[in-house]
């Protein structure tokens, strides 16, 4: 079984950054950060919850030690989920990537509401990330 998994369109993250950048008006760059940090949420969510399927994964790769008539089953149950398990490792890379994209989105977002004195640029929050 092999998965497919999506990189992380960092072109993507550049262009917003641009576009942050080049923001006229306060509330064209509002407008940019509501929209660029609402996909990240949706993004962010949807890895979460692949993500959040893992515990129940991994309480299944510790063989249980009674019942020595299933050790040899187990063994090979642990093998399927090990192979299982394996792609969502993908995941974690993608998590970590778009904490970095979103660190300098973040910057980018201060150093352009720095041309807005005594206006209140908000960041939207992104959804939390799943840890492990």
């Amino acid at each position: 079984m092999t998965a497919c998994f999506p990189t992380i369109n960092t072109q993507w993250f550049n262009s917003v950054i641009g576009s942050i950048t080049a923001a006229s008006t306060p509330e064209e760059l509002q407008a940019i950060i509501n929209e660029a940090y609402g996909t990240v949420g949706l993004i962010n969510s949807t890895i979460s919850g692949q993500l959040e399927q893992l515990t129940l994964i991994e309480a299944l790769l510790v063989p249980p030690v009674t019942l020595p008539t299933m050790i040899t089953w187990v063994a090979g149950m642990i093998t399927y989920l090990q192979a299982q398990y394996a792609p969502y490792a993908k995941y974690i890379e993608q998590q970590a990537a778009i904490i970095g994209e979103v660190a300098a989105m973040t910057a980018a977002v201060e150093q352009a509401a720095a041309n807005f004195p005594g206006v209140v640029i908000n960041i939207p929050s992104v959804a939390p990330f799943c840890t492990l």
